[in-house]
């Protein structure tokens, strides 16, 4: 008697392949949010994960090391004093009539760079732009206050290489400018 019948080998089919396209797949898209513009009603796209430009900057102070060390060497020691002191105050915002480190205005804050440096000088624009010994801009140091317009209503200590640190309106912060933004009227050199 015989067992029974082998069974046939199975022979797998193999799944003819698949066709692929030379696409790649679609890359991951951000989110998107859509924002109205105040202007004609146009709409804006702009990523999620992106801040606003509206955004207001924080205040801390950064750090002037590397501005420092480009600048020229004051002439005195008080004047270094008065432009380390500037730099310090870089980020504080402006406060109208402020004199402190928690806000100032333009003279509040030339006023409080000079005192930190051990010289009284007077407290407004108008008196600080006659506290002192006039010198011609090109012949600026670092520590001389620089007033702005011919209505004299702006200062700013003059830092070296054509810039200065000021406080300049509302809604800004204590902050380097180039001495050329603005029309300079008079340089002082303070007595000290």
């Amino acid at each position: 008697m015989s067992g029974p019948a082998p069974l046939p080998a199975l022979v797998a089919e193999k799944a003819p392949p698949k066709k692929t396209s030379a696409r790649r797949p679609p890359a991951k898209r951000l989110s998107a949010k859509k924002t109205r513009s105040a202007h004609a009603g146009h709409i804006h796209t702009r990523p999620s994960h992106t801040k606003p430009s509206h955004t207001k900057p924080s205040h801390t102070k950064p750090t002037y090391g590397n501005l420092l060390s480009h600048l020229p060497a004051p002439a005195n020691v008080k004047a270094a004093k008065a432009v380390h002191e500037a730099l310090s105050q870089i980020g504080v915002p402006y406060v109208w009539g402020g004199t402190t480190s928690a806000g100032f205005d333009c003279s509040g804050f030339t006023q409080h760079v000079w005192a930190a440096a051990g010289v009284k000088i007077p407290r407004t624009v108008h008196q600080q732009a006659a506290a002192g010994t006039p010198v011609p801009l090109s012949r600026a140091q670092p520590g001389d206050l620089v007033v702005f317009y011919p209505s004299r209503h702006h200062v700013g200590v003059y830092i070296g290489n054509g810039m200065v640190v000021d406080s300049p309106h509302s809604g800004s912060h204590v902050r380097t400018d180039p001495v050329r933004s603005m029309p300079v009227s008079i340089v002082v050199r303070p007595y000290m």
